[in-house]
């Protein structure tokens, strides 16, 4: 095993960022160094390890296998490292961090301008990244690319997860205003052709779906689309109608010239979620963002 004392423990910072930016340059940029320091630190990093870690792909640099199975024990020490710095004298004022959210559409709408109008206050340098949720993206929610997601508590992972509900929601059904056609029955809920929300798409998984197929209740799907706020566009002028959660309502203009009714079947309310994983429950950055967004929670409500 070679010396750690001999390793510069600083070249895990050039090895994340080349493995975010998978270019010399922009983990330059990332960084705020010049491409021969990144280079330099990159060849550090070959000797040490005895593999080529990046190599040109296109216009890219790829990652070799070797790096792959780095970037885990990579990430989890410079996560450590951020909590070790942070936690020392947290002051919001000071901290440069990127900061990702994963959630839906709607979501983002409802609860990223006031988090931005307090971030620019007082906390300027913490940067916002949102990522729409996918199923897949369960299992990533203990690594450094995701700090904390907004989901129905239902679609949460079982393990290694702390939670706040934000607030509770109940589903409306929306049609356009000049429908003709008489409200929903609980026998038309299933007959009329409805435009639904999946995270994804090919399997059609959301909260109310899911529901229905557990009691072998199936709709008369005739679109399915993974972005929320796309929903309202689609219903106007048409007579299809959809399912949406209430809230949706409190982002202006969203459900203009839209009409609705409750659900004429039973469909669970939602207790939209704030998770994070354990290993970030006592980042002071992640702190600082949940209350934030538990705040926001809390005004809907």
């Amino acid at each position: 095993m070679k010396n750690l004392r001999q390793f510069d423990l600083n070249l895990l910072v050039f090895f994340d960022a080349l493995w975010t930016y998978q270019s010399v340059s922009g983990a330059a940029e990332h960084l705020n160094v010049t491409q021969p320091t990144v280079s330099a630190a990159l060849n550090r990093l070959r000797t040490h390890f005895d593999d080529q870690l990046f190599v040109w792909d296109g216009h890219t640099m790829a990652p070799t296998a070797k790096t792959m199975s780095l970037v885990p024990q990579v990430e989890a020490i410079i996560q450590r490292a951020q909590l070790l710095d942070s936690a020392a004298d947290f002051d919001a004022l000071k901290v440069h961090r990127n900061f990702v959210i994963a959630s839906t559409d709607y979501v983002f709408a409802l609860f990223m301008p006031p988090l931005l109008a307090t971030l620019k206050q007082k906390a300027p340098n913490i940067k916002i990244t949102l990522v729409e949720f996918k199923p897949f993206m369960g299992p990533r929610m203990g690594t450094p690319d995701i700090d904390l997601t907004i989901l129905p508590q239902s679609a949460l992972p079982s393990s290694n997860v702390k939670e706040y509900v934000l607030y509770r929601d109940d589903y409306v059904v929306i049609t356009d205003e000049e429908d003709s056609a008489p409200p929903l029955t609980a026998e038309t809920f299933f007959t009329r052709p409805q435009i639904k929300f999946s995270a994804d798409t090919k399997a059609i998984i959301d909260h109310e779906t899911q529901h229905l197929r557990q009691n072998q209740q199936r709709m008369n799907i005739a679109l399915t689309v993974d972005h929320y706020l796309m929903i309202p566009r689609l219903i106007r002028g048409s007579d299809n109608f959809a399912i949406c959660p209430r809230k949706i309502q409190n982002i202006p203009g969203t459900l203009d010239g839209l009409r609705l009714q409750p659900p004429p079947v039973s469909i669970p309310d939602l207790d939209l979620t704030l998770a994070w994983d354990n290993s970030r429950h006592k980042d002071p950055v992640n702190r600082f963002i949940r209350d934030t967004l538990i705040a926001r929670g809390q005004a809907i409500s």
